[in-house]
């Protein structure tokens, strides 16, 4: 996974391990110099190795991924700083458009049991609040 080391030093790296026994890894792929200065990108561990890493996201603002498993696949949460305040947004790793899933910061999923479960910090200032969502699994 040594195709983003040109541009972009790696950090925030996090792991999944799916029901079909691939793991899937996600990291912020960052720069000082130039635009976007942040990249989220993701790859999976198979029988073959590692997959060429795919970029999920890429801004200025983007920040602070996670990976959770879900069935024989996985998503990719991140952050993103705007103005209207930070929020939480996702993506199938795999491939597709992400989708805003919380007005929030610091998110944390899991699933089990057939259900996924998303927890997240909201708030402004000096009071913020730990919010938790659930759904079914598909």
């Amino acid at each position: 996974m040594d195709a983003t080391l040109e541009r972009y030093p790696e950090m925030s790296a996090d792991l999944a391990l799916d029901a079909g026994g691939s793991l899937w890894a996600v990291w912020d792929s960052t720069t000082r110099r130039g635009s976007p200065s942040h990249r989220i990108l993701a790859s999976r561990w198979s029988k073959e190795g590692w997959s060429e890493p795919r970029t999920v996201a890429e801004g200025d603002g983007v920040l602070a991924p996670r990976v959770f498993a879900i069935g024989k696949g996985a998503w990719v949460l991140w952050e993103s700083l705007e103005k209207e305040g930070p929020r939480i947004l996702a993506a199938p790793a795999e491939g597709g458009d992400p989708g805003v899933l919380a007005d929030g910061r610091q998110p944390a999923a899991v699933s089990g049991g057939g259900k996924a479960w998303l927890a997240f910090c909201a708030g402004s200032g000096d009071s913020w609040d730990v919010y938790v969502s659930t759904r079914e699994a598909k």
